[in-house]
């Protein structure tokens, strides 16, 4: 086993989860300064976490930052992931849906009671690909709810639509991808030490 690629992989995958932690923390406090929630902590090795427990905003809490980034950083990882996961074969979407369907079934649970246009390929055209090309798009919305266990909220028709607006809940995208993030590399390190591949495997995959 190479050492040096196996700290490679763990490091990299820990960013990733602390990534999308710090940037959905980060709020605006009521004297206008910048905070960070304290629902997020530094493990003894340094590495962020996030308590795992039901929590109220933070305090002095005046309005979240960075939703977007969080959102993106999410959407962009599970992209990764799901094309290691394919083995560097295969478009964007079909990374994006693998991904989900192995590591965040709640999130497909979800869609399929909710029913269209409520998706997997929702969420990849209109948060991935429309964050990162177009910063935003007018027919998604997103925002911040710490005690919703929804991926979804609904925003009712504006300006003669006909239709409801859906949007992205940002605070739970984190947490179900970086619980998705965790049984990947609990699988991946398993896959390796049976033999089946390698960490040099996954750095080959990222970069087909």
């Amino acid at each position: 086993m190479d050492d040096s690629a196996r700290a490679d992989f763990l490091r990299l995958t820990s960013w990733m989860g602390e990534n999308v932690m710090l940037a959905s923390g980060i709020y605006r406090t009521t004297d206008r300064q910048i905070a960070v929630d304290p629902v997020l902590y530094l493990h003894e090795d340094g590495s962020v976490a996030r308590k795992a427990r039901f929590h109220v905003d933070p305090p002095k809490h005046d309005s979240w930052l960075l939703s977007t980034v969080a959102a993106l950083a999410c959407c962009c990882y599970i992209d990764a992931l799901g094309k290691v996961l394919l083995h560097g074969s295969g478009s964007n979407l079909n990374h994006f849906r693998e991904f989900i369907a192995r590591y965040m079934p709640d999130f497909m649970e979800e869609c399929k009671r909710r029913g269209l246009p409520y998706s997997v390929d929702l969420l990849h055209r209109l948060a991935r690909c429309g964050f990162v090309h177009q910063f935003a798009h007018k027919n998604l919305a997103w925002g911040r709810s710490i005690l919703s266990r929804e991926y979804w909220f609904a925003l009712k028709p504006i300006d003669g639509q006909d239709h409801e607006i859906p949007g992205v809940n940002v605070d739970h995208l984190v947490r179900g991808f970086v619980r998705g993030l965790s049984g990947f590399r609990k699988d991946f390190v398993e896959s390796v030490e049976r033999g089946e591949q390698s960490y040099e495997d996954f750095f080959t995959s990222l970069a087909k």
